[in-house]
């Protein structure tokens, strides 16, 4: 599918982690979620690869986490992961790392599809669970009604067992935004 490999706050400060091995070939959703490596990281694709995988647009919604695009372009074959900094990131105060989970929240829709690719069986237990509660709150965000939350998912046990915790998110993060 590509290449991905590392970014730096400096040529020799990683931002998040390195990969386990300095060259591998893996399933990108296998390393990133699965994994658990962590940190922007600077990704390369095929051109006709990346075309055949556009985003999803949602009436109304402004913004769409990239983590839709990747999920999807993961099935399309395996990356190349390379231990070397080849981009320097200098991070604003209030960019979109700062304001990302209010962008999702006013976004919930695109919030709730980014949550639901993570929760099918290519992802470890413990990624579907966290997805689950993600999809919950958002849903909540998003008006849907609790069935439609649960049936929408295409994971219902998995959503109805963590339906109370997904609904104690949302109102935490009401609070915690004033919303």
């Amino acid at each position: 599918m590509g290449m991905t490999l590392l970014r730096g706050y400096a040529p020799d400060k990683v931002i998040g982690e390195k990969y386990p091995e300095d060259f591998m070939i893996k399933n990108f959703n296998q390393v990133r979620y699965n994994m658990g490596i962590k940190g922007d990281k600077a990704e390369v694709v095929s051109t006709k690869i990346f075309r055949e995988t556009p985003f999803p647009e949602i009436p109304g919604e402004r913004f769409m986490s990239e983590g839709v695009a990747w999920k999807q372009l993961a099935h399309k074959g395996d990356s190349l992961f390379i231990n070397k900094i080849v981009y320097i990131t200098e991070y604003l105060e209030d960019g979109l790392t700062h304001s990302g989970r209010l962008l999702l929240i006013k976004n919930p829709l695109g919030a709730m599809l980014n949550a639901k690719l993570a929760m099918t069986k290519e992802f470890s237990f413990k990624i579907r669970e966290k997805n689950s509660l993600l999809y919950i709150a958002y849903g909540f965000f998003a008006k849907k009604k609790v069935r439609e939350i649960i049936t929408e998912s295409g994971q219902r046990k998995l959503v109805r067992v963590n339906l109370l915790f997904g609904w104690m998110i949302y109102v935490i993060w009401k609070i915690k935004y004033k919303l």
